[in-house]
């Protein structure tokens, strides 16, 4: 396993006596190091575990529901930067309530911002895939790793299929099959250079959060015209 990899973990516990409960993106941030980038999360081995999966995408859920121009906000920022880990951190404390489950939960960035990334883009009155297809006709976002690249030119390149990743249920038959069928436009993005193995947890987010940044940054040009 990638000694980098930070996997999801839902621990049952007692709650701690305050009542509080800790709900923590990747290992309490902000830490001493930037808030890790995505290429830190691929590896070919299962990631977590399917409860820990809805438990995390159930909380990204109800945070971006609660504070959806703080989300965008957030999720927009260069994802290797201090200030976009002290940010999620933000976001999870002001939003702990969302936890509803008995005990503590401690998260990897990525699958958190992921899920908050799905939310906002299933928030919008036009289908994923209407959304990207148009993000598509203008330039493309800056990418702020390898792997945003591939994402990047994923999302631009096939937008009814990542559509139809973010519309299957989480660490199910069907997202596991929905993520293989990327694996050609993958190759093609990679351009020649060694492509990025990924669990399907890790790509659902990586593509998610990538596609969001590209269609908040056609949204104020349209904005603009009318």
């Amino acid at each position: 396993m990638n000694p980098f990899l930070l996997a999801l973990a839902l621990m049952a516990q007692d709650p701690p006596p305050s009542g509080q409960r800790d709900i923590l993106p990747s290992q309490d941030v902000p830490s001493a190091d930037p808030s890790p980038a995505h290429d830190m999360f691929y590896d070919e081995v299962e990631a977590s575990s399917r409860d820990a999966r809805m438990a995390i995408h159930e909380f990204g859920r109800c945070v971006s529901s609660r504070s959806p121009e703080a989300a965008v906000e957030v999720l927009s920022r260069n994802f290797t930067t201090r200030a976009y880990g002290a940010g999620l951190f933000r976001l999870s404390r002001s939003n702990e309530d969302c936890f509803s489950r008995r005990g503590r939960m401690r998260s990897s960035n990525l699958l958190f911002a992921g899920a908050m990334a799905e939310a906002l883009l299933e928030s919008a009155s036009e289908p994923v895939n209407v959304q990207l297809a148009r993000a598509a006709l203008q330039s493309a976002t800056p990418a702020f790793s390898e792997s945003d690249r591939l994402a990047i030119c994923v999302v631009r390149s096939v937008p009814d299929d990542v559509a139809r990743l973010l519309a299957t249920d989480v660490a199910s038959a069907e997202e596991t099959e929905a993520a293989g069928s990327l694996d050609l436009v993958m190759t093609h993005c990679a351009q020649g250079s060694s492509r990025i193995q990924s669990t399907p947890a890790g790509l659902r987010a990586m593509l998610s959060t990538a596609a969001l940044r590209q269609i908040r940054a056609v949204a104020p040009q349209e904005e603009a015209r009318n």
